[in-house]
């Protein structure tokens, strides 16, 4: 199985971590994307 993680900028990064390391640790593929071509800035500056 494979899960795409939607990010947009403002996104909370322990959020996508965390759901991001579960998803992986039950095995299930789990890629982050963006909703545009740019580089995505979360809540608290990390890119």
């Amino acid at each position: 199985m494979k899960v795409a993680i939607i990010l947009a900028n403002g996104f909370e990064e322990i959020e996508a971590v965390s759901l991001i390391d579960i998803l992986r640790r039950a095995e299930i593929d789990a890629v982050s994307v963006g909703l545009d071509k740019k580089c995505v800035c979360g809540a608290h500056g990390i890119e």
